[in-house]
């Protein structure tokens, strides 16, 4: 049987401690949120209709408010410095984020951050979601904010679900933003199961499914 000096032992123990620790200090890529992820390749959709496709860091999930630039690396190993007000969003993976003003708590103060698109690109009605990794709360619990933007918006205009625009009295609100389509209006105002958003104590995948339903019987209304 083979035996190992006590020097060799501790020569061993070490290499193995400086591997785990030169291991720790290599961050390594990773994708947290659309406003939190490390060297990842996306497609950023440009204003104007350019896109261009290279590596990426975005860090400013926590920033207020965000940079004005975000660097791409492209295949050449150049580096451009690429504005964000200069992006409509970026493709990664299956989804598409879009660079939207979004009013968290509804006080009126606006981020410029990357949401998550959930509707079709030809959607009358845009619906997004933005996901934040909460980090100071006891319970552990990511955070989900909800915005849709409307055919009269500006760009990088939206709404949260639950600021003054929607809610309380969301029946009315939200039936008079879809009254050119009369059916789907009537079944919001008279409170219809599916079609209607409760204040706050909805679970997210209900208010994407109302939400999701009430859009694609708008874009598809006659």
């Amino acid at each position: 049987m083979f035996l190992l000096h006590h020097s060799s032992i501790r020569f061993l123990i070490f290499f193995i401690l400086v591997i785990i620790f030169l291991n720790a200090c290599k961050t390594l890529p990773y994708f947290a949120t659309s406003n939190d992820f490390y060297r990842q390749e996306i497609t950023l959709d440009m204003i104007g209709g350019k896109k261009l496709t290279g590596e990426t860091s975005v860090l400013f999930e926590e920033k207020t408010p965000a940079p004005d630039f975000i660097e791409l690396k492209v295949k050449d190993g150049s580096i451009q410095r690429m504005p964000i007000k200069g992006i409509k969003g970026y493709i990664f993976k299956e989804g598409y984020y879009a660079v939207k003003y979004v009013d968290l708590y509804y006080s009126g103060t606006y981020n410029l951050l990357f949401v998550k698109r959930l509707t079709k690109e030809n959607s009358k009605i845009q619906f997004y979601e933005l996901h934040q990794v909460r980090k100071t709360n006891d319970t552990g619990e990511d955070l989900y904010f909800y915005f849709i933007s409307l055919p009269n918006h500006s760009l990088f205009e939206t709404w949260n679900i639950y600021s003054k625009n929607l809610v309380p009295n969301f029946d009315s609100k939200m039936s008079a933003i879809v009254s050119d389509c009369p059916e789907l209006a009537a079944k919001i105002k008279a409170k219809t199961k599916g079609y209607f958003l409760a204040q706050y104590n909805f679970s997210n995948s209900q208010k994407v499914e109302v939400f999701k339903r009430i859009i694609e019987e708008y874009n598809n209304c006659k």
